[in-house]
């Protein structure tokens, strides 16, 4: 929502593993790219919804798990990256669950895709392209209606 209270726009999402088979993770510091000496990261932004600002005040909760910020360069937006503290196995469906906190949505905000790659998985190419969740930004006064 278009809203400067926090509390409006939290967001819980899952990773889920439905490749059919365990899916190991190195533990290690989050990356934000493919070749970068790290962790098995999940990394995560809001593209052009939400301005970096915004982001990078923005709270991840999890346990287990190590967070970075990454501020945009010229080729990449800002983003947020997880990766486990420690070498794991995600068997067959399980999941990991991540929560987004601390979330304004200014009145320049416009709806977009919420994007989600990963790096560094053993025996997994990186992600070429990413997996993208339309977001639609609504007014606060919608909240009411609902």
């Amino acid at each position: 929502y278009v809203t400067d209270d926090p509390s409006k726009n939290n967001m819980t999402f899952k990773i889920i593993n439905k490749t059919g088979m365990p899916l190991k993770l190195a533990g290690g510091e989050p990356v934000y790219g493919s070749l970068q000496q790290g962790g098995s990261s999940f990394a995560f932004n809001f593209g052009t919804i939400l301005p970096d600002a915004v982001l990078a005040r923005m709270v991840v909760k999890t346990s287990g798990w190590n967070m970075r910020y990454f501020e945009r360069t010229e080729q990449e937006p800002a983003a947020w990256s997880v990766s486990p503290e420690h070498d794991r196995v995600l068997k067959p469906d399980d999941e990991i669950i991540f929560t987004l906190e601390n979330i304004t949505c200014p009145p320049e905000s416009l709806s977009g895709s919420f994007t989600i790659r990963y790096f560094n998985l053993p025996e997994v190419p990186d992600s070429i392209g990413a997996v993208l969740i339309p977001v639609n930004v609504l007014p606060v006064k919608s909240l009411m209606n609902a």
